[in-house]
């Protein structure tokens, strides 16, 4: 059984997760104008309720956007961006102090046709890798994943062990590895 848990504080009444509950668990609060939770023994776990949920800051968007990017440039995979519009129209401040940017790249283009040509004979070696790499970063999730309790120097560490060897912000610690 799912816990579904609703932030009142945070709530703004849009309405979203009560739409999307297509087997009738969220209901709607016309008084308090947020949801309730009436019937969650019968939650299925489909999460549609977290998605269409609305109510993240600019502030937690830009934390969550630098963590991507820092676990992007460990693993060395792309990261796709969503952008809501609760936060791009958002006029709430954004902190910045205490957040260590990241030293600029040394220039450079490397050869890499196998891995950049993905014609049939590249492309099944690249796939091979790619599935270890995905094996990699669930296996680095499960012991500690993004948002665990563990610091960004440990996060280096824990990449590095399991075979990525690619440089690795440290957030908390304000330094590069």
């Amino acid at each position: 059984m799912n816990i579904i848990k609703v932030d009142k504080a945070k709530c703004g009444g849009c309405k979203n997760c009560y739409k999307s509950c297509w087997v009738d668990v969220i209901r709607w609060n016309e008084e308090k104008k947020q949801p309730v939770i009436a019937y969650p023994e019968d939650c299925v776990d489909c999460n549609y309720c977290e998605i269409v949920c609305t109510t993240g800051s600019s502030q937690e968007a830009y934390e969550f956007t630098l963590r991507a990017i820092e676990i992007a440039e460990c693993w060395r995979v792309p990261v796709l961006l969503r952008m809501t519009t609760r936060v791009c129209h958002s006029k709430t401040l954004v902190r910045t102090e205490g957040i260590a940017a990241p030293p600029p790249r040394t220039p450079g283009y490397v050869r890499n046709v196998p891995g950049r040509s993905m014609i049939p004979a590249h492309a099944r070696p690249a796939h091979k890798q790619l599935r270890e790499k995905l094996a990699k970063i669930a296996q680095w999730n499960e012991h500690a994943g993004p948002t665990g309790n563990q610091s960004w120097i440990d996060f280096h560490d824990d990449a590095a062990s399991l075979g990525n060897g690619n440089r690795c912000f440290g957030a908390r610690s304000g330094t590069w590895g």
